[in-house]
């Protein structure tokens, strides 16, 4: 709140502070550096955190020169709602009170109907030409996904925090990045929701023969190799890729993915027998990476660090075990560590990396129960 009175002499009434986050102060609306702020021309318009669409760099003094945005009115459900916009960097930003419980009728007005059927019918009255919301309908498939990677992480985040209030609101954002997608491509004549959960109901009943016909499975280990050689026949009808890394999505965690290619290349034979490959594999890594890091290249060493990466992960996957989740793991344990260290640093001002150390010794002893 400071910094933004003392940039540009803002009065307290035009800046909202929500919170913090690393540097920068979050406040509703645009995010700019090193403040956080939401235009609040003539104090006309107010939102809160759940309103704010979106977070977009954008230079302070910008923000607030009021000759740089205009404000505009529609009529939504019978309430007149105003947006501003203005232009930065070639782009057109929005900001406005369009919050996603604002349709067909007054404002909060809960829509009739099965829960699916109104979710669709949000997202099309939010799609509207006419009356929707002008933010998501200059959304397209790619300025869009990369909040459904986010709702994702936000997914697995709660569930790895055990927050399960937190995973129902999760897993309905998710929802919502599906129901957007399938609105766009309706728009646009590809495909529309029904058949998105005709394909998905079609596939599950399809590689469940042992469920859905009359094929016997006793252990998940079989169910599991009748899996891969089910979708193995699909893609066999298919038409043919190059090779058979080519529909391993590029956008995956670098980790899963790993796994994923190393999967791919054991299906022609390209893979160790068992464990002791790859743990040889990293140890063989691991050598270059040292006379990487001697010779001081520094494109030598990131390539040597990442084919360190690739045996680890391929260790993990003879292992049977997923590295992100490993990796999470240590993350965690990380975190929980070092807040001990943390307060031995605030209680012992100056203390060395000797001590440092002792304190983490300790937090792991007291974490695994170690005298």
């Amino acid at each position: 709140m400071r910094e933004a009175q003392e940039e540009i002499g803002l009065a307290p009434s035009r800046v909202e502070v929500l919170g913090y986050l690393g540097d920068h102060l979050i406040l509703t609306g645009y995010r700019v550096t090193p403040v956080v702020a939401f235009i609040h021309p003539h104090g006309a318009l107010t939102l809160d955190h759940g309103e704010v669409h979106s977070v977009f760099e954008l230079p302070l003094a910008k923000a607030f020169d009021g000759s740089r945005y205009h404000a505009r009115s529609w009529s939504m459900g019978g309430e007149q709602v105003r947006f501003f916009d203005l232009y930065h960097a070639n782009r057109r930003i929005w900001g406005g009170d369009c919050r996603h419980d604002r349709v067909a009728g007054a404002p909060g007005r809960r829509l009739d109907g099965p829960p699916m059927k109104r979710l669709l019918d949000v997202m099309a009255r939010l799609r509207d030409p006419n009356g929707g919301c002008p933010w998501d309908r200059e959304q397209t498939f790619r300025s869009i996904a990369p909040y459904t990677l986010e709702e994702a992480y936000e997914v697995a985040d709660a569930i790895e925090r055990a927050d399960y209030t937190g995973l129902e609101e999760e897993l309905g954002d998710l929802l919502l990045q599906v129901v957007f997608h399938a609105r766009i491509a309706q728009e646009q004549g590809l495909f529309d929701f029904a058949r998105v959960v005709d394909g998905i109901v079609d596939k599950m009943t399809r590689r469940h023969p042992h469920v859905f016909a009359d094929e016997v499975v006793t252990t998940a280990a079989d169910q599991q190799r009748r899996w891969e050689q089910i979708k193995a026949d699909e893609r066999a009808s298919a038409t043919p890729l190059p090779s058979l890394l080519d529909d391993v999505p590029i956008g995956l965690p670098a980790l899963t993915r790993a796994v994923k290619i190393g999967a791919r290349a054991a299906r022609i034979g390209f893979d160790w027998p068992n464990a002791r490959g790859p743990r040889d594999k990293v140890n063989e890594e691991l050598g270059e990476l040292d006379a990487a890091i001697v010779e001081g290249n520094a494109a030598a060493i990131e390539a040597e660090l990442g084919d360190t990466l690739l045996a680890l992960a391929n260790l993990a996957r003879h292992l049977q075990l997923d590295p992100e989740t490993a990796l999470r793991g240590a993350n965690a344990r990380f975190a929980r560590r070092f807040v001990t260290v943390e307060a031995h640093a605030r209680a012992h001002a100056g203390a060395g990396l000797d001590a440092l150390e002792g304190a983490w010794q300790q937090a792991k002893r007291q974490e695994t129960g170690e005298n």
